[in-house]
């Protein structure tokens, strides 16, 4: 399995893949993420976390977030490029990029980055059900 990053949409290997400097996450804590597992190539209840994710997002007021379809979209095709049986899915989301703490001085476009490594369990019993690609 690669360990594969989707920035904003556009999926490459975890080493070729780039944050700006500024992104709030980075800077001020200022996002969320949630983690998701696969299990033989099952994501284990995808809707759930993703229901958790967007109700984070109108916490935080994080405006302009992409659609729900779009980020599960994103989320499969990047455990199939990375080719996950068993592994572990970052979900991150900032509020955007720039400098300062007033979101109206920066550009208030979220950063979407889904991260995926492999995961090994030790446990003899973790075979899940979930949604496969």
């Amino acid at each position: 399995m690669r360990m594969m990053v989707n920035w904003n949409g556009r999926i490459s290997p975890l080493e070729e893949a780039c944050l700006p400097v500024f992104d709030h996450a980075y800077l001020y804590g200022d996002g969320l993420f949630e983690g998701i597992r696969i299990y033989n190539r099952n994501i284990f209840k995808l809707d759930p976390h993703l229901e958790r994710l967007y109700d984070g997002v109108r916490h935080l007021d994080i405006r302009g977030m992409i659609p729900y379809e779009e980020l599960k979209e994103r989320i499969l095709e990047t455990a199939e490029a990375a080719g996950a049986e068993n592994a572990y899915i970052r979900v991150s989301v900032s509020r955007g990029t720039g400098i300062g703490l007033n979101p109206e001085n920066i550009n208030q476009t979220p950063n979407v980055m889904i991260a995926i490594r492999a995961w090994r369990s030790t446990h003899p019993n973790s075979t899940r059900r979930g949604c496969g690609w």
